[in-house]
């Protein structure tokens, strides 16, 4: 015969009217079969009958249900609204008992019902034993009660699917679970699980034998360095454990983790990891609660440690000198070895000898090994001499000592220096210096110096440190950085108890060094910003490689090249020696001439940017051309208007050659190619006028001939 079990798992009594004694109860019951299967969605047949007295007693009341449980097994019914079979629910007399459930069930939902099972009602409403209530008989918590009978309550559900387990003392609440949950007796109680495995449990701890790996040390962050605790366990039942964070007490600032597992069976160990930077110097206590055992351990965090401190051989940088601030920069470092990572406190040291010093050492941590302690200091020195400093650094001491040398004075500086180089705005200084003469010297030390440009911004004067001669001498300063616009540097120069304010001009452009062609051509070179631009036209005939570039004379000729070629304007060779020569486009770009450049090597025909990066630089196109161009009407024709040359770019007009063949406007414009085309026939240039200082772009026929100006790499 299929056996089916049946699991009553609690009775819900409600009250349908509070002036009158209720006339049914709610009841559940969890329907099984012999291989503890539920029985789901299935038609059951039900029969309930109340005995009285015994679980074997006089039947009261006797009714019949057909039911359908659900997908967890669960039929749901109220008593007393079945088929009766016999008795009178309402006029059962609860005040007589102990009264007994008998629930007997067909699972195939007909009324052979072959499985049965008999439960007591252990307690009842007020309600229902006294038919005069007129009052609330629910406890808050509760669902039924009978507090004359010192009997457990079943405890009132919080959420759809809460339930109720007897532990053998008392009824205890068990939440519905979620899904994926499997409900699992766990020690014989009902446990929800993951896959039917029940937590981990432990018989006991052995907080007398623990094995700590690695060291703590006061201020020192665990890092790459293992630090571990392991506690051994008695009793497991190799089931999983949750992970699990335990703070430090005494010395703050560490955690020890115990990352999520299984048990072993029987004996075993957990591993905790230790984290964090101990604060303090002491014993880190951690309180572990695993399984409800509890077990105490601590990790001893030691202070900070150096095997040796080397204050005989420090290195020191800059000067203390006698009755000046110490100025930023003075400094010595201490080397030392076998350091262990730990923290040092910050310290301020006065000096001992020449007095007035103060020598002070950052909070921090030590090294792993070898490292340093930086020294900085502060104060006024009292005279010259030693200045003395006891370092006690990681459980050893030393004695810093520092020279206070004499201060530099003198009694006269010239501020009418020696200036070399020049200053180009937008340019890097590069060469440029000011030499200062001074008398009077007493033989001191000055220090370094580095002042900050006011006016023209961007640039430093720069002095090393040295010392004054015991009469005349001279300093000098290096000038460094980038002129962020045209105009006066100053800085104030303030040395040897003299002061003296040094301004440098900054000029829009600057010749430089000449540069020549493949063929020997000289040309004169000007800085203009942060650009060096020839400052004449280009006269080659042959590309930087020695490869001929071919010289067009014929007008049909020129007309359908298209290959790179050159020529004089009116083809007068006369013309070279002032305008250069006019080159087609296809000569200037490497792209239709062979990957080849007609520009001396380190230099290039620049490209439509980089125009603009130079006209910008001079104000913008609008005003641009009147700083490029020549001066005077000797090779512009009048009016040549807005030339002052500033630029020193020392434009001319060299006219051009159409790509017709014919040549134009010879001493009112001036044109330069770009690298930069413009679709398939045409390139940008630039061009300069007579009669306006624009500097505009333009863009040409590639056949056209036109003057070229190469840029620096």
């Amino acid at each position: 015969m299929k056996k089916t079990s049946l699991f009553i798992l609690g009775l819900i009594l409600s009250v349908m009217n509070f002036a009158q004694a209720p006339n049914k109860m709610s009841f559940q019951t969890v329907v099984r079969n012999s291989q503890g299967k539920l029985v789901v969605n299935q038609s059951i047949g039900v029969r309930t009958s109340i005995l009285q007295g015994s679980s074997s007693g006089n039947l009261v009341y006797v009714e019949t249900h057909t039911k359908s449980s659900n997908i967890n097994g669960l039929v749901t019914l109220e008593i007393g609204t079945g088929t009766v079979t016999s008795g009178v629910f309402t006029l059962i007399n609860w005040s007589q008992g102990p009264y007994f459930l008998k629930t007997e069930l067909d699972v195939n939902g007909g009324s052979n019902y072959t499985i049965s099972g008999v439960s007591e009602f252990v307690s009842v409403p007020y309600a229902l034993s006294s038919k005069n209530s007129d009052s609330s008989v629910f406890a808050k918590n509760s669902v039924y009660s009978d507090t004359a009978k010192n009997v457990s309550i079943l405890k009132k559900g919080v959420s759809i699917g809460d339930m109720n387990y007897w532990d053998g003392e008392k009824w205890v609440a068990l939440n519905g679970g979620v899904q994926n949950q499997t409900l699992t007796f766990c020690e014989g109680k009902p446990t929800w699980t993951v896959g039917g495995i029940c937590p981990g449990k432990i018989s006991a701890f052995d907080c007398s034998s623990i094995t700590n790996i690695g060291e703590l040390v006061h201020g020192r962050t665990v890092g790459t360095d293992v630090v571990t605790t392991m506690l051994k366990y008695s009793g497991g039942n190799k089931g999983p454990y949750s992970a699990l964070k335990i703070y430090s007490s005494g010395v703050s600032g560490l955690t020890a983790t115990l990352s999520t597992g299984t048990l072993q069976k029987g004996n075993g160990e957990l591993v905790f990891k230790i984290e964090g930077t101990p604060t303090s110097v002491g014993l880190a206590v951690f309180n572990v609660e695993f399984d409800g055992k509890l077990c105490s351990f601590s990790r001893e965090v030691l202070p900070s440690k150096i095997t040796a401190l080397n204050c005989v051989s420090p290195v020191h940088e800059g000067l203390l000198l006698n009755n000046q601030t110490v100025s930023n920069g003075v400094t010595s470092s201490i080397p030392y070895n076998g350091g262990n990572g730990g923290a040092i406190a910050q310290m301020q040291i006065p000096s001992s000898g020449v007095t007035g010093l103060f020598a002070t050492i950052k909070s921090g941590n030590l090294s792993l090994g070898s490292g340093s302690i930086l020294v900085t200091y502060s104060g006024n020195a009292s005279s010259t001499g030693i200045a003395s400093f006891p370092i006690n650094i990681g459980g050893l001491s030393c004695v810093l000592e520092r020279t206070v040398d004499l201060r530099g004075t003198v009694s006269s500086l010239s501020c009418t220096p020696t200036n070399l180089g020049t200053l180009i705005g937008n340019r890097p200084a590069s060469g440029v210096s000011s030499k200062f003469s001074y008398s009077g010297g007493n033989g001191g030390k000055f220090e370094n110096q580095i002042i900050n440009s006011t006016g023209v911004l961007g640039l430093t004067a720069n002095l090393n440190a040295g010392t004054f001669s015991s009469s005349t001498g001279t300093i000098s300063y290096t000038i460094s950085g980038t002129p962020s616009s045209v105009g006066t540097a100053f800085f104030t120069i303030s040395i040897g108890g003299k002061v003296c304010t040094l301004s440098r001009t900054v000029s829009l452009s600057a010749y430089a060094p000449n540069v020549s062609d493949i063929e020997g051509n000289s040309y004169k070179t000007v800085y203009i910003g942060n650009q060096q631009w020839m400052g004449e036209n280009l006269k080659t005939a042959k590309y930087n490689d020695g490869t001929a570039i071919p010289n067009i004379t014929d007008n049909t000729q020129w007309s359908n090249n298209t290959n790179g070629a050159w020529s004089y304007y009116n083809n007068d060779a006369a013309n070279n020696v002032k305008y250069g020569k006019l080159y087609n486009w296809f000569a200037v770009s490497s792209t239709t001439n062979g990957n080849k450049n007609m520009c001396p090597t380190g230099w290039h025909v620049p490209t439509d940017a980089e125009w603009t990066v130079l006209t910008d630089y001079l104000g913008g196109t609008n005003v641009a051309g009147g700083k490029m161009k020549e001066v005077g009407t000797t090779s512009w024709n009048s009016p040549n208007t807005d030339a002052t040359n500033t630029s020193l770019f020392t434009g001319l007009p060299g006219g051009n050659r159409h790509s017709n063949g014919n040549y134009h406007d010879i001493g009112f414009r001036g044109y330069w190619w770009s690298s930069s085309e413009n679709g398939t026939y045409y390139a940008w240039y630039r061009d300069l006028i007579n009669n306006n200082g624009d500097a505009p772009s333009f863009n040409a026929n590639k056949k056209n001939g036109i003057s070229v100006r190469c840029l620096r790499d």
